[in-house]
């Protein structure tokens, strides 16, 4: 009978100052003695460690050098503090926040000028609705929107400009559903004329009512029987209010 694959003891993987244990949870890992081993085959016997472990725990084991390399580093600056003066140990320390500072800077931020004309429209449509304007003056400003958001796709050039035009993507179409509730409290009067303060659900008013989860009434229309759904006409502000929200969050993406 043949025998089974032989499955290497903790003994087994690790030799004198090596670091290959082998953790019930997580794998492989290097331990905190061999930081400062005087062992002249120390980096010889890291990569043979590094050869065992597993490619998905590539991650973690980065992560683990980044953490030793960086304990390595303040080991040195107390060694040296021993033997140099303070300003050559505040020196050294300065020069550690900068190198660490600048390995994790961030990726270029927003070019605001770009986003000037843009944030004017959004701007300028949330007042046309605060101020009472007419159905046809907030659809031109909605229009307006649509256009510059367009022409700002080809001009993204960072990861946090493209959530900021996504953002204000987000907004435009918050914007529209609004304004195809408007249209219906409008231009479908409802079949009971009874029943005021309520817009007719439609085909193309059923998406935003699940999206936004607004209450439904249902009616039936006594000459033919026919059954038909209504929401409330406050619905429209309720949807203003998110373009509101996602005006907020627009600002903090800009200036954050």
């Amino acid at each position: 009978m043949a025998a089974g694959p032989h499955n290497p003891t903790r003994k087994e993987i690790r030799g004198p100052m090596q670091t290959c244990h082998k953790e019930h949870k997580y794998g492989y890992h290097l331990s905190k003695s061999d930081l400062f081993s005087p062992d002249p085959n120390y980096k010889e016997s890291v990569t043979r460690c590094a050869n065992r472990i597993p490619s998905g725990q590539s991650i973690q084991i980065e992560k683990g050098i980044v953490a030793i390399v960086y304990l390595y580093i303040v080991a040195i600056v107390f060694e040296v503090k021993a033997n140099m003066e303070k300003r050559q140990y505040l020196l050294i320390i300065l020069f550690i926040v900068c190198f660490f500072t600048g390995a994790c800077s961030s990726e270029p931020g927003i070019d605001k000028g770009k986003y000037k004309k843009i944030n004017a429209t959004a701007q300028g449509v949330k007042a046309s609705i605060d101020a009472g304007a007419s159905y046809q003056q907030v659809a031109d400003r909605i229009q307006e929107l649509s256009i510059e958001t367009a022409e700002l796709k080809d001009q993204t050039t960072t990861r946090r400009e493209k959530d900021l035009l996504q953002a204000y993507s987000d907004l435009l179409t918050i914007y529209r559903d609004g304004l195809l509730l408007w249209k219906y409290k409008l231009e479908f009067p409802l079949f009971d004329s009874r029943l005021k303060g309520r817009i007719y659900v439609g085909q193309d008013v059923e998406r935003i009512v699940l999206k936004y989860r607004f209450t439904t009434q249902s009616h039936i229309y006594a000459p033919t029987g026919q059954y038909w759904k209504s929401i409330g006409e406050d619905s429209i502000q309720k949807i203003w209010e998110d373009a509101d929200f996602q005006l907020k969050a627009i600002h903090n993406i800009t200036n954050y």
